[in-house]
C-alpha cells in the first residue's frame, strides 16, 4: 500500500520531516486566528466566511490529487473538505460533539447537528477512543447514533512500543504547543517561573524546522525532539507540564505518564473541558493560565493518579483495508 501525504504549515513539515520517504503536497491552511484573552469564540466566528472559502479550495485541490495519484482511499484529520465523492474517505476526530462557554452553550444543539451535516461525504468516522469508556466524554457521547462510527482505541505515536524513562530528563519538562499567541504567552510564563522559583527546567517549544537547543534565564529551550527521544525525558521528569490537547492526552495514555499539570489554551472550551473532566476524576492536576503556579503544581500533582494506559486497537487497520478493497471492487465492475 503506497501512501501520498497532504497538509499544511507547520503539520506538513513535521510529516514531512517525520516521513521523507513520502510525497508531500501543500493544501491551503485554515490559519485560524487566535485572540490574546479568552474570547476565543469570537475571534473564530468573525472567520468563518474565510473558513468557508478554504473549505472548498481544499476540496478542488484534493480532487485534483486524486486523480493524479489515483488514489484509492482518502484518510482526513479533522479536515473538512477532504473527501471526494465515489472515493471512500474518512473523517478522523475526537470532538463531534463540540462544546460552547458561557453564553454560547444554548447553541450547542445547532453546532451539534451543522457538523453532523459537515460530516455527510464521509463513509467512515474513527473516533480516536475506547467505546464504552470514552476519554472524550460528553465530546463524543452527545453525537447522535451513526452507523459510520468506529471507535479505533486512542492513536499515538508512543504506542505500541516498550519506553524506559531518561534518568537525565530534568524536574520539570514542559511540553507546550498551539496556535499564536498563546503557544509565546504560556512559554513566557513558564520562563518567569522557573527564574522565581530556581526550579530546574526544560521547554520543549514545538516548533518544526531547523532543530535549536539553547539556553535561556537558566531553563533549556529545545525547539523540537524526536518520538524516542521525548518519550524517554517525559517518563523520566518529575513533572510534565502541558497543554490539554485532546492528542497530548492520549500520547500520556500511551505513556502512563503518573504526573501531569495540565493548562487548557484559554478560550478554548474543548481544552478546558478535557483537563478539568481529568482532574474531578483524580488523574491530573488541571489549573488555568492565569492562576497556575509552578510551586502548587508541583505540591498539588502528587495527589493525581496518573494516566492508566488502554489497550492498543487495530481495528482501524481492518477498517481501512476493507474500504480500499471495496473501493478496488467497485473500479473493476
Amino acid at each position: 500500500m503506497e501512501v501520498v501525504l497532504a497538509g499544511s504549515g507547520d503539520s506538513l513539515q513535521l510529516l514531512r520531516q517525520t516521513f521523507p520517504e513520502l510525497p508531500g503536497h501543500e493544501l491551503p491552511a485554515y490559519a485560524v486566528r487566535y485572540a490574546r484573552g479568552r474570547a476565543q469564540v469570537t475571534a473564530v466566528v468573525g472567520q468563518l466566511p474565510r473558513l468557508a472559502g478554504v473549505i472548498r479550495e481544499e476540496h478542488a485541490r484534493v480532487a485534483a490529487l486524486v486523480k493524479q495519484e489515483r488514489i484509492d482511499i482518502i484518510i482526513s484529520d479533522n479536515r473538512y473538505g477532504v473527501w471526494v465523492s465515489g472515493v471512500p474517505s474518512v473523517f478522523i476526530g475526537h470532538q463531534l460533539a463540540p462544546v460552547l462557554p458561557g453564553m454560547y452553550r444554548p447553541l450547542r444543539g445547532g453546532l451539534i447537528r451543522l457538523h453532523q451535516r459537515m460530516l455527510r461525504h464521509f463513509a467512515r468516522i474513527w473516533v480516536p477512543d475506547m467505546a464504552g469508556n470514552p476519554l472524550t466524554g460528553i465530546l463524543t457521547a452527545d453525537f447522535p447514533a451513526d452507523a459510520r462510527l468506529k471507535w479505533t482505541g486512542p492513536m499515538s505515536r508512543f504506542e505500541g512500543e516498550s519506553w524506559y524513562a531518561d534518568h537525565s530528563a530534568p524536574e520539570i519538562l514542559a511540553v507546550i504547543s498551539g496556535p499564536e499567541p498563546q503557544r509565546t504567552l504560556l512559554e513566557d510564563k513558564l520562563l518567569d517561573e522557573a527564574h522565581h522559583t530556581g526550579r530546574d527546567m526544560w521547554i520543549i517549544q514545538g516548533k518544526p524546522g531547523p532543530y535549536q537547543d539553547t539556553l535561556r534565564d537558566g531553563v533549556r529551550m529545545i525547539s523540537h525532539l524526536s518520538t524516542s527521544e521525548l518519550g524517554g525525558l517525559m517518563l523520566g521528569a518529575g513533572l510534565v507540564i502541558s497543554r490539554s490537547g485532546y492528542s497530548s492526552l492520549m500520547d500520556y495514555t500511551a505513556l502512563g505518564l503518573s504526573r501531569v499539570a495540565l493548562i487548557p489554551t484559554p478560550g478554548q472550551p474543548e481544552q478546558e473541558y478535557l483537563g478539568y473532566r481529568l482532574h474531578a476524576q483524580g488523574v491530573a492536576y488541571c489549573v488555568d493560565q492565569d492562576a497556575f503556579s509552578l510551586e502548587k503544581a508541583i505540591s498539588e500533582s502528587v495527589f493525581y493518579q496518573g494516566f492508566s494506559p488502554l489497550p492498543v486497537s487495530y481495528d482501524w487497520v481492518r477498517d481501512m483495508q476493507s474500504l480500499v478493497d471495496s473501493a478496488r471492487r467497485a473500479s473493476r465492475t
